[in-house]
């Protein structure tokens, strides 16, 4: 019975929409394909886009990155600030978590982390950082 009542829930819809996106084409054929195996494809809105040009369909309550950060320095503080900026425009009240193994860029959120794990994978220490996004200053007032 367990059994049974565990794959008929397997089979529900996700009771929110989820969106991903990534602006590596290879990167959205990998994401699609894992969830394809898990048999949640269906439930996931696949977007191929920059961060800086991505608009989502609705405001995330929840948003889960790994941003560049083993990347030439330069390169990864633009896509930090890209990102900043996307969660400021449109995800402002969310909650945010982003995955760093470089603290020097996280700083390029220009945002106050709630929160941090530390991860170790292999050789690298990796921070999974909680940030809770401020609405638009015009919500605040």
């Amino acid at each position: 019975r367990v059994a049974v009542r565990d794959a008929e829930l397997g089979r529900r819809a996700a009771p929110l929409p989820i969106y991903a996106n990534d602006r590596h084409p290879a990167s959205i054929t990998l994401a699609r394909r894992a969830a394809r195996a898990a048999g949640v494809e269906a439930d996931i809105v696949f977007n191929e886009a920059d961060i800086a040009r991505y608009e989502p369909q609705q405001k995330p309550s929840l948003v889960v990155s790994n941003p560049p950060w083993n990347v030439r320095l330069e390169a990864g503080e633009e896509a930090w600030r890209e990102l900043g900026g996307f969660l400021r425009s449109y995800c402002g009240g969310s909650t945010a978590w982003l995955l760093s193994g470089n603290p020097e860029l996280t700083r390029h959120l220009r945002m106050r982390a709630s929160s941090k794990m530390v991860i170790e994978q292999g050789e690298a220490s990796l921070r999974y950082i909680q940030y809770e996004v401020l609405p638009p200053k015009t919500e605040r007032a």
